[in-house]
Protein backbone atom coordinates (compact mmCIF):
# COMPACT_ATOMS: atom_id res chain seq x y z
CA UNK A 1 0.00 0.00 0.00
CA UNK A 2 1.25 3.48 -0.81
CA UNK A 3 0.83 6.84 0.85
CA UNK A 4 1.06 10.14 -0.97
CA UNK A 5 3.47 12.75 0.34
CA UNK A 6 4.80 15.96 -1.11
CA UNK A 7 8.20 16.14 -2.78
CA UNK A 8 8.75 19.63 -1.44
CA UNK A 9 8.12 21.31 1.87
CA UNK A 10 5.71 24.22 2.01
CA UNK A 11 5.32 26.72 4.84
CA UNK A 12 2.62 24.60 6.46
CA UNK A 13 4.96 21.57 6.57
CA UNK A 14 7.79 23.57 8.11
CA UNK A 15 5.56 25.13 10.75
CA UNK A 16 4.05 21.72 11.57
CA UNK A 17 7.49 20.26 12.28
CA UNK A 18 8.47 23.37 14.26
CA UNK A 19 5.30 23.14 16.36
CA UNK A 20 5.96 19.48 17.27
CA UNK A 21 9.61 20.12 18.17
CA UNK A 22 8.56 23.10 20.32
CA UNK A 23 5.76 21.14 22.00
CA UNK A 24 8.09 18.30 22.94
CA UNK A 25 11.01 20.40 24.17
CA UNK A 26 10.20 23.98 25.17
CA UNK A 27 9.65 24.56 28.91
CA UNK A 28 6.61 26.38 30.33
CA UNK A 29 6.68 30.18 30.31
CA UNK A 30 6.73 30.17 34.13
CA UNK A 31 10.26 28.78 33.91
CA UNK A 32 11.45 30.96 31.02
CA UNK A 33 9.32 34.13 30.92
CA UNK A 34 10.89 35.31 27.65
CA UNK A 35 8.99 32.49 25.90
CA UNK A 36 5.80 34.47 26.53
CA UNK A 37 5.28 36.55 23.41
CA UNK A 38 2.41 38.58 24.88
CA UNK A 39 -0.52 38.19 27.28
CA UNK A 40 -4.23 39.03 27.16
CA UNK A 41 -6.65 38.95 30.10
CA UNK A 42 -4.17 37.08 32.24
CA UNK A 43 -3.46 34.46 29.58
CA UNK A 44 0.11 34.04 28.35
CA UNK A 45 0.62 33.54 24.62
CA UNK A 46 3.71 31.36 24.72
CA UNK A 47 5.94 30.71 21.73
CA UNK A 48 4.24 27.29 21.48
CA UNK A 49 0.75 28.82 21.30
CA UNK A 50 1.80 31.48 18.81
CA UNK A 51 3.38 28.81 16.59
CA UNK A 52 0.15 26.78 16.70
CA UNK A 53 -1.88 29.87 15.79
CA UNK A 54 0.39 30.72 12.85
CA UNK A 55 0.41 27.09 11.67
CA UNK A 56 -3.39 26.90 11.72
CA UNK A 57 -3.63 30.22 9.82
CA UNK A 58 -1.20 28.96 7.15
CA UNK A 59 -3.10 25.68 6.79
CA UNK A 60 -6.37 27.63 6.64
CA UNK A 61 -4.89 29.74 3.84
CA UNK A 62 -3.70 26.62 1.99
CA UNK A 63 -7.21 25.25 2.34
CA UNK A 64 -8.48 28.00 0.05
CA UNK A 65 -5.42 28.59 -2.12
CA UNK A 66 -5.01 24.93 -3.09
CA UNK A 67 -8.77 24.29 -3.00
CA UNK A 68 -8.54 21.41 -0.55
CA UNK A 69 -11.77 19.71 0.46
CA UNK A 70 -12.77 18.55 3.92
CA UNK A 71 -15.91 16.47 4.23
CA UNK A 72 -17.66 17.41 7.46
CA UNK A 73 -18.28 14.34 9.62
CA UNK A 74 -19.55 13.43 13.08
CA UNK A 75 -16.23 14.21 14.79
CA UNK A 76 -16.17 17.70 13.28
CA UNK A 77 -19.67 18.35 14.62
CA UNK A 78 -18.56 17.32 18.12
CA UNK A 79 -15.55 19.65 17.94
CA UNK A 80 -17.90 22.41 16.78
CA UNK A 81 -20.08 21.88 19.87
CA UNK A 82 -16.99 21.76 22.12
CA UNK A 83 -15.83 25.08 20.69
CA UNK A 84 -19.25 26.65 21.20
CA UNK A 85 -19.39 25.35 24.77
CA UNK A 86 -16.14 26.95 25.89
CA UNK A 87 -16.84 30.17 24.02
CA UNK A 88 -20.33 30.56 25.50
CA UNK A 89 -20.05 28.84 28.89
CA UNK A 90 -17.13 30.82 30.34
CA UNK A 91 -15.74 31.08 33.85
CA UNK A 92 -12.24 32.18 32.80
CA UNK A 93 -11.70 33.99 29.49
CA UNK A 94 -8.01 33.01 29.46
CA UNK A 95 -9.01 29.35 29.67
CA UNK A 96 -11.45 29.77 26.79
CA UNK A 97 -8.72 31.29 24.62
CA UNK A 98 -6.39 28.46 25.65
CA UNK A 99 -8.91 25.81 24.55
CA UNK A 100 -9.49 27.51 21.21
CA UNK A 101 -5.76 27.23 20.52
CA UNK A 102 -4.90 23.86 22.09
CA UNK A 103 -8.09 22.00 21.19
CA UNK A 104 -9.81 23.58 18.18
CA UNK A 105 -6.78 24.88 16.25
CA UNK A 106 -4.68 21.78 16.98
CA UNK A 107 -7.57 19.60 15.80
CA UNK A 108 -7.83 21.57 12.55
CA UNK A 109 -4.06 21.24 11.99
CA UNK A 110 -4.39 17.48 12.44
CA UNK A 111 -7.22 17.37 9.91
CA UNK A 112 -5.00 19.17 7.40
CA UNK A 113 -1.91 16.99 7.91
CA UNK A 114 -3.17 14.20 5.63
CA UNK A 115 -4.52 16.56 3.02
CA UNK A 116 -1.25 18.47 2.89
CA UNK A 117 0.69 15.19 2.57
CA UNK A 118 2.58 15.64 5.85
CA UNK A 119 1.95 12.49 7.89
CA UNK A 120 5.45 11.05 7.32
CA UNK A 121 6.94 14.37 8.40
CA UNK A 122 4.70 14.46 11.46
CA UNK A 123 5.87 10.98 12.49
CA UNK A 124 9.53 11.94 12.10
CA UNK A 125 9.00 15.20 14.00
CA UNK A 126 7.46 13.22 16.89
CA UNK A 127 10.26 10.64 16.81
CA UNK A 128 13.16 13.06 16.75
CA UNK A 129 11.45 15.55 19.04
CA UNK A 130 11.35 12.71 21.57
CA UNK A 131 15.02 11.92 21.00
CA UNK A 132 15.99 15.54 21.65
CA UNK A 133 13.98 15.59 24.88
CA UNK A 134 15.46 12.25 25.96
CA UNK A 135 19.00 13.57 25.50
CA UNK A 136 18.03 16.58 27.61
CA UNK A 137 16.67 14.21 30.25
CA UNK A 138 19.92 12.23 30.37
CA UNK A 139 21.93 15.45 30.63
CA UNK A 140 19.73 16.87 33.42
CA UNK A 141 19.85 13.63 35.40
CA UNK A 142 23.52 12.72 35.16
CA UNK A 143 25.26 16.07 34.57
CA UNK A 144 23.12 18.80 36.06
CA UNK A 145 19.68 20.45 35.87
CA UNK A 146 19.05 22.52 32.76
CA UNK A 147 16.42 24.74 34.36
CA UNK A 148 16.23 25.77 38.00
CA UNK A 149 13.07 25.16 40.06
CA UNK A 150 10.43 27.86 39.68
CA UNK A 151 9.89 29.70 42.96
CA UNK A 152 6.38 29.31 44.29
CA UNK A 153 5.60 26.53 41.79
CA UNK A 154 6.00 22.77 41.52
CA UNK A 155 7.76 23.13 38.16
CA UNK A 156 11.26 21.65 38.04
CA UNK A 157 11.26 20.88 41.75
CA UNK A 158 12.91 17.75 43.08
CA UNK A 159 10.06 15.26 42.78
CA UNK A 160 10.77 12.31 45.06
CA UNK A 161 9.93 8.87 43.74
CA UNK A 162 9.06 7.53 47.18
CA UNK A 163 11.74 4.85 47.02
CA UNK A 164 14.18 6.42 49.45
CA UNK A 165 17.64 4.99 48.96
CA UNK A 166 16.71 2.82 45.97
CA UNK A 167 18.95 4.14 43.19
CA UNK A 168 18.12 7.79 43.86
CA UNK A 169 15.11 9.57 45.23
CA UNK A 170 14.30 11.74 42.23
CA UNK A 171 12.14 11.84 39.11
CA UNK A 172 13.30 13.20 35.77
CA UNK A 173 11.53 16.33 34.49
CA UNK A 174 13.71 17.23 31.48
CA UNK A 175 12.81 20.64 30.07
CA UNK A 176 9.07 20.01 30.55
CA UNK A 177 9.13 20.61 34.31
CA UNK A 178 6.94 17.77 35.59
CA UNK A 179 7.69 14.01 35.48
CA UNK A 180 4.15 12.88 34.60
CA UNK A 181 3.87 15.41 31.77
CA UNK A 182 7.36 14.53 30.54
CA UNK A 183 6.44 10.84 30.34
CA UNK A 184 3.27 11.68 28.40
CA UNK A 185 5.27 13.86 25.98
CA UNK A 186 7.76 11.04 25.30
CA UNK A 187 5.17 8.26 24.89
CA UNK A 188 4.10 9.02 21.27
CA UNK A 189 7.77 9.08 20.23
CA UNK A 190 8.47 5.74 21.94
CA UNK A 191 5.52 4.07 20.19
CA UNK A 192 6.73 5.38 16.80
CA UNK A 193 10.28 4.15 17.48
CA UNK A 194 9.01 0.69 18.48
CA UNK A 195 7.18 0.54 15.17
CA UNK A 196 10.44 1.53 13.44
CA UNK A 197 12.26 -1.40 15.05
CA UNK A 198 9.78 -3.99 13.78
CA UNK A 199 8.63 -2.27 10.61
CA UNK A 200 11.78 -0.95 8.95
CA UNK A 201 11.54 -0.51 5.18
CA UNK A 202 15.17 -1.65 4.86
CA UNK A 203 15.54 -4.69 7.12
CA UNK A 204 18.99 -5.46 5.69
CA UNK A 205 20.32 -2.08 6.79
CA UNK A 206 21.88 -3.09 10.10
CA UNK A 207 23.02 0.43 10.99
CA UNK A 208 19.50 1.77 10.66
CA UNK A 209 18.08 -1.14 12.64
CA UNK A 210 20.62 -0.60 15.43
CA UNK A 211 19.87 3.13 15.43
CA UNK A 212 16.14 2.42 15.78
CA UNK A 213 16.83 0.04 18.67
CA UNK A 214 19.15 2.55 20.36
CA UNK A 215 16.58 5.35 20.20
CA UNK A 216 13.85 3.00 21.43
CA UNK A 217 15.98 2.09 24.47
CA UNK A 218 16.84 5.76 25.03
CA UNK A 219 13.15 6.74 25.09
CA UNK A 220 12.31 3.75 27.29
CA UNK A 221 14.99 4.66 29.83
CA UNK A 222 13.93 8.32 29.86
CA UNK A 223 10.32 7.33 30.59
CA UNK A 224 11.55 4.95 33.28
CA UNK A 225 13.38 7.86 34.98
CA UNK A 226 10.10 9.78 35.29
CA UNK A 227 8.69 7.08 37.61
CA UNK A 228 5.28 7.83 36.13
CA UNK A 229 3.18 4.81 37.05
CA UNK A 230 0.31 5.89 34.81
CA UNK A 231 2.57 5.97 31.76
CA UNK A 232 4.21 2.65 32.66
CA UNK A 233 0.80 0.99 32.92
CA UNK A 234 -0.43 2.56 29.68
CA UNK A 235 2.62 1.24 27.83
CA UNK A 236 2.15 -2.24 29.27
CA UNK A 237 -1.31 -2.13 27.67
CA UNK A 238 -0.39 -0.50 24.35
CA UNK A 239 2.98 -2.05 23.43
CA UNK A 240 1.61 -5.62 23.14
CA UNK A 241 -1.21 -4.17 21.02
CA UNK A 242 1.37 -2.48 18.76
CA UNK A 243 3.23 -5.77 18.31
CA UNK A 244 -0.01 -7.58 17.49
CA UNK A 245 -0.89 -4.94 14.88
CA UNK A 246 2.60 -5.24 13.40
CA UNK A 247 2.07 -9.01 13.13
CA UNK A 248 5.54 -9.68 14.45
CA UNK A 249 6.73 -13.25 14.52
CA UNK A 250 5.37 -15.21 17.44
CA UNK A 251 8.85 -15.87 18.82
CA UNK A 252 9.72 -12.17 18.77
CA UNK A 253 6.46 -11.28 20.48
CA UNK A 254 6.93 -13.93 23.18
CA UNK A 255 10.54 -12.84 23.70
CA UNK A 256 9.44 -9.23 24.09
CA UNK A 257 6.74 -10.13 26.63
CA UNK A 258 9.21 -12.28 28.57
CA UNK A 259 11.69 -9.40 28.56
CA UNK A 260 9.08 -6.98 29.90
CA UNK A 261 8.02 -9.47 32.56
CA UNK A 262 11.63 -10.09 33.54
CA UNK A 263 12.23 -6.34 33.76
CA UNK A 264 9.22 -5.82 36.00
CA UNK A 265 10.03 -8.77 38.25
CA UNK A 266 13.77 -8.07 38.59
CA UNK A 267 13.64 -4.30 38.91
CA UNK A 268 13.04 -3.43 42.54
CA UNK A 269 12.44 0.20 41.64
CA UNK A 270 9.56 -0.63 39.31
CA UNK A 271 7.96 -3.12 41.69
CA UNK A 272 8.36 -0.82 44.68
CA UNK A 273 7.03 2.17 42.79
CA UNK A 274 3.96 0.28 41.58
CA UNK A 275 3.41 -1.13 45.07
CA UNK A 276 2.83 2.43 46.30
CA UNK A 277 -0.56 2.40 44.53
CA UNK A 278 -2.56 2.07 47.74
CA UNK A 279 -4.89 4.33 49.66
CA UNK A 280 -1.94 5.16 51.89
CA UNK A 281 -0.11 6.78 48.98
CA UNK A 282 -0.89 10.52 48.86
CA UNK A 283 -0.81 10.62 45.06
CA UNK A 284 -3.18 7.68 44.62
CA UNK A 285 -5.50 8.68 47.45
CA UNK A 286 -5.83 12.21 46.03
CA UNK A 287 -6.80 10.91 42.60
CA UNK A 288 -9.34 8.61 44.20
CA UNK A 289 -10.67 11.47 46.31
CA UNK A 290 -11.19 13.64 43.22
CA UNK A 291 -13.78 11.23 41.80
CA UNK A 292 -16.00 11.92 44.81
CA UNK A 293 -15.16 15.64 44.86
CA UNK A 294 -15.98 16.04 41.14
CA UNK A 295 -19.27 14.16 41.52
CA UNK A 296 -20.32 16.31 44.47
CA UNK A 297 -19.48 19.49 42.58
CA UNK A 298 -21.35 18.74 39.35
CA UNK A 299 -24.40 17.39 41.19
CA UNK A 300 -24.69 20.54 43.32
CA UNK A 301 -27.27 21.92 40.86
CA UNK A 302 -29.13 20.81 37.74
CA UNK A 303 -27.31 23.42 35.63
CA UNK A 304 -23.85 22.28 36.75
CA UNK A 305 -24.86 18.64 36.24
CA UNK A 306 -25.85 19.27 32.62
CA UNK A 307 -23.51 22.08 31.56
CA UNK A 308 -20.78 22.20 34.21
CA UNK A 309 -19.18 25.41 35.48
CA UNK A 310 -17.77 26.60 32.17
CA UNK A 311 -14.24 26.77 30.78
CA UNK A 312 -11.93 27.38 33.74
CA UNK A 313 -14.73 26.46 36.14
CA UNK A 314 -12.77 23.59 37.68
CA UNK A 315 -10.07 25.99 38.89
CA UNK A 316 -12.73 28.30 40.34
CA UNK A 317 -14.45 25.44 42.17
CA UNK A 318 -11.17 24.06 43.52
CA UNK A 319 -10.39 27.42 45.10
CA UNK A 320 -13.95 27.94 46.33
CA UNK A 321 -14.41 24.44 47.72
CA UNK A 322 -11.00 22.73 48.02
CA UNK A 323 -10.80 18.95 48.61
CA UNK A 324 -9.97 17.81 52.12
CA UNK A 325 -6.30 17.23 51.28
CA UNK A 326 -6.05 20.87 50.05
CA UNK A 327 -4.30 19.81 46.84
CA UNK A 328 -5.85 22.00 44.13
CA UNK A 329 -5.71 19.70 41.12
CA UNK A 330 -8.25 17.25 39.73
CA UNK A 331 -5.52 15.11 38.12
CA UNK A 332 -7.88 13.51 35.63
CA UNK A 333 -8.64 15.08 32.25
CA UNK A 334 -12.06 13.40 32.00
CA UNK A 335 -13.19 14.52 35.46
CA UNK A 336 -11.86 18.00 34.72
CA UNK A 337 -13.85 18.09 31.47
CA UNK A 338 -16.96 16.99 33.38
CA UNK A 339 -16.58 19.74 35.99
CA UNK A 340 -16.04 22.33 33.27
CA UNK A 341 -18.71 21.21 30.79
CA UNK A 342 -21.04 18.90 32.71
CA UNK A 343 -22.22 15.44 31.79
CA UNK A 344 -23.10 16.56 28.29
CA UNK A 345 -19.49 17.56 27.71
CA UNK A 346 -18.14 14.39 29.30
CA UNK A 347 -20.41 12.10 27.28
CA UNK A 348 -19.58 13.87 24.02
CA UNK A 349 -15.86 13.66 24.76
CA UNK A 350 -16.04 9.96 25.64
CA UNK A 351 -18.04 9.23 22.50
CA UNK A 352 -15.47 11.08 20.39
CA UNK A 353 -12.38 9.52 21.98
CA UNK A 354 -13.67 5.93 22.32
CA UNK A 355 -15.26 5.85 18.86
CA UNK A 356 -12.16 7.25 17.18
CA UNK A 357 -9.66 5.03 19.00
CA UNK A 358 -11.72 1.92 18.22
CA UNK A 359 -12.11 2.91 14.55
CA UNK A 360 -8.38 3.51 14.19
CA UNK A 361 -7.16 0.36 15.92
CA UNK A 362 -9.53 -2.06 14.16
CA UNK A 363 -9.04 -0.36 10.79
CA UNK A 364 -7.32 -2.63 8.26
CA UNK A 365 -5.45 0.35 6.79
CA UNK A 366 -1.85 -0.35 7.86
CA UNK A 367 -0.97 3.35 7.82
CA UNK A 368 -3.29 4.75 10.46
CA UNK A 369 -3.63 2.32 13.38
CA UNK A 370 -0.58 3.81 15.17
CA UNK A 371 -2.64 6.96 15.81
CA UNK A 372 -5.19 4.91 17.74
CA UNK A 373 -2.44 3.27 19.82
CA UNK A 374 -0.96 6.65 20.77
CA UNK A 375 -4.39 8.09 21.61
CA UNK A 376 -5.22 5.02 23.71
CA UNK A 377 -2.00 5.39 25.68
CA UNK A 378 -2.53 9.12 26.19
CA UNK A 379 -6.14 8.58 27.24
CA UNK A 380 -5.06 6.07 29.88
CA UNK A 381 -2.43 8.50 31.15
CA UNK A 382 -5.13 11.20 31.11
CA UNK A 383 -6.77 9.33 33.99
CA UNK A 384 -3.80 10.38 36.15
CA UNK A 385 -3.38 14.07 35.25
CA UNK A 386 -5.12 16.87 33.38
CA UNK A 387 -3.51 16.14 30.03
CA UNK A 388 -5.48 18.77 28.12
CA UNK A 389 -4.47 21.54 30.53
CA UNK A 390 -0.77 21.21 29.62
CA UNK A 391 -0.14 22.77 26.24
CA UNK A 392 2.60 20.25 25.40
CA UNK A 393 0.38 17.19 25.81
CA UNK A 394 -2.97 18.80 25.06
CA UNK A 395 -2.01 20.11 21.62
CA UNK A 396 -0.44 16.81 20.51
CA UNK A 397 -3.48 14.88 21.76
CA UNK A 398 -6.00 16.98 19.83
CA UNK A 399 -3.77 17.23 16.76
CA UNK A 400 -3.73 13.42 16.62
CA UNK A 401 -7.50 13.33 17.10
CA UNK A 402 -7.81 15.58 14.04
CA UNK A 403 -5.35 13.40 12.14
CA UNK A 404 -7.26 10.27 13.10
CA UNK A 405 -10.55 11.85 12.06
CA UNK A 406 -9.22 12.39 8.53
CA UNK A 407 -7.72 8.91 8.51
CA UNK A 408 -10.93 7.02 9.25
CA UNK A 409 -13.11 9.09 6.91
CA UNK A 410 -13.58 7.09 3.70
CA UNK A 411 -14.59 10.19 1.80
CA UNK A 412 -11.73 12.23 3.22
CA UNK A 413 -8.80 9.83 3.52
CA UNK A 414 -6.29 11.00 0.90
CA UNK A 415 -4.28 7.82 1.35
CA UNK A 416 -6.99 5.94 -0.46
CA UNK A 417 -9.38 8.27 -2.20
CA UNK A 418 -7.84 11.63 -3.17
CA UNK A 419 -6.44 11.58 -6.72
CA UNK A 420 -2.72 12.16 -7.11
CA UNK A 421 -1.98 15.87 -7.32
CA UNK A 422 0.95 17.71 -8.81
CA UNK A 423 3.97 17.63 -6.54
CA UNK A 424 3.01 14.33 -4.87
CA UNK A 425 4.90 11.08 -4.95
CA UNK A 426 4.20 7.57 -3.73
CA UNK A 427 6.08 6.33 -0.68
CA UNK A 428 6.04 2.81 0.70
CA UNK A 429 4.04 2.63 3.92
CA UNK A 430 6.86 1.03 5.90
CA UNK A 431 9.14 3.96 5.10
CA UNK A 432 6.88 6.13 7.26
CA UNK A 433 8.38 4.52 10.33
CA UNK A 434 11.97 4.28 9.16
CA UNK A 435 14.56 6.89 9.95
Amino acid sequence: MNIKTKKKYNLGSILLITSIIFLMNLPPVQALPFLSIFSINGGNFSLIKVTIIITSIIFFSLFFIKKYKININFMDVLIYFFTLSYLINISDIAKSIYLVIILTMAYFIGRMVFINGDMARLINAIKYGGVIQSLLVIYSVFIGPIIKPVEGSFLFKNFGNGLGSNMSDFRAVGTIGHPVVLAAVLTPALICWIISVFNNSKPTNRKMKLLNIFFTLLLTYSIYLTYSRGTWISLLVVIPLVLIKLKVKKRVFVLFIISITFLVVMSGNIINRLSLITEGDASFSHRLLMYFWSWNEVTSSLKSFIFGFGSGGSIYRLNLNPPIDKFLAIDNMFLSFMVNFGFIGLILMLVLVVKLIYSLIVNKNDVIWWIGCVLLSQSIVGLTFELIDWEQTGAIYWLLIGLGTSAVSKKQNPLLFIPKRKGMKNVDVKSLYSS
